[in-house]
């Protein structure tokens, strides 16, 4: 077995990975060897015997695996293995919380894992903060439950576990988020019948993507900062020309708790420059039973009816306008 396949989060593995190589396996035992043009070793009955031992106790494993499959086990701590970037993030408060609660009550929902490659080892799926929590408590066992799930799969169950969470953090979301549409053939339609997130909201939490490396740098070490409802304002004040070190700096005063979310907007705000559209006459067009689209100086406001305005027309008119703007860019710049 090579290192690899030991590796958390190994696409190779599980259960059917198992049973197939076993049945495989003793297919090709059961046929003559004349049949492949080989010729029987001198030893061949007893290699016979002995790889059909070997196979009937890789059938009994899978066999007992499989039993095991659905069901609540106790296992040691030391057999339970983390994947990075996998665990969720509690606030502080949120941590604590956690430890208090279960130094004095029982786990009421177990870790859920699924087996690897190695015999006795688990990978985690949902549960990470909780093992930490024993860990810390100076326990040594926790209760779990296995599903079968392999790579992609179980990548999916474990983000879409911590997706039930009301207060995992945005980022973390469009973290989540990003690796499910880089699939192949994957949609922001087809990830929201996925997960039940509606599509409007995804468009949301994936502007994100737009920030800058160095801004993305310090979310992924602070993840809870920013709100996706923050995103217009700071692209805006991004796009007015203002400092990224400066606003990765006031970032950092969020995360420590110096700054609030709404100073924090305030701020933003205070840095794209006000328009001035005096003494200049632009055309309103009135759009019946619609709105009305306005210019200015250097922008083109729309204006909705309220009973028309809602996430997902924001959502179609974002992504069309954008579309638009892309290859007008382009046929300007062949000019």
């Amino acid at each position: 077995m090579s290192a690899k396949a030991n590796e958390p989060g190994s696409k190779a593995g599980g259960l059917d990975d198992l049973r197939r190589r076993s049945d495989a396996a003793l297919e090709d035992s059961s046929k003559p060897l004349e049949a492949s043009g080989l010729r029987p070793a001198a030893t061949s009955i007893g290699a016979a015997a002995l790889m059909r031992g070997t196979l009937i106790d890789a059938e009994a494993r899978v066999k007992a695996a499989e039993k095991r499959v659905g069901r609540a086990m106790i296992v040691k701590l030391s057999d339970l293995i983390s994947v990075p970037g996998r665990r969720r993030t509690l606030s502080a408060d949120e941590y604590r919380s956690l430890l208090e609660n279960l130094r004095h009550n029982d786990l009421v929902t177990p870790v859920t894992v699924r087996e690897t490659d190695v015999a006795g080892k688990f990978e985690i799926l949902s549960g990470d903060n909780r093992v930490a929590v024993y860990r810390e408590l100076g326990r040594d066992s926790i209760e779990i439950v296995i599903k079968d799930f392999e790579g992609e799969t179980a990548e999916k169950a474990a983000f879409f576990a911590n997706l039930l969470q009301p207060n995992l953090p945005d980022y973390e979301k469009f973290i989540g988020f990003s690796k499910l549409l880089a699939e192949q053939g994957a949609t922001q339609e087809s990830v929201s019948r996925a997960s039940g997130v509606k599509r409007p909201v995804i468009a949301r939490i994936m502007g994100f993507g737009f920030l800058p490396e160095t801004i993305h740098v310090f979310l992924r070490q602070h993840t809870r900062t920013l709100s996706f409802n923050s995103l217009p304002a700071l692209r805006a004040a991004i796009s007015a020309g203002a400092s990224v070190e400066q606003l990765v700096e006031k970032l950092g005063l969020v995360a420590s708790g110096e700054m609030t979310q709404t100073e924090f907007g305030s701020y933003l705000r205070s840095l794209v420059a006000p328009r001035d559209d005096a003494g200049q006459s632009f055309p309103v067009i009135e759009l019946s039973g619609i709105g009305r689209i306005e210019r200015g100086i250097d922008r083109i406001s729309i204006a909705f009816s309220p009973a028309l305005l809602d996430d997902e027309l924001t959502t179609l008119v974002t992504e069309t306008l954008s579309k638009l703007l892309r290859e007008h860019q382009k046929k300007t710049a062949l000019l």
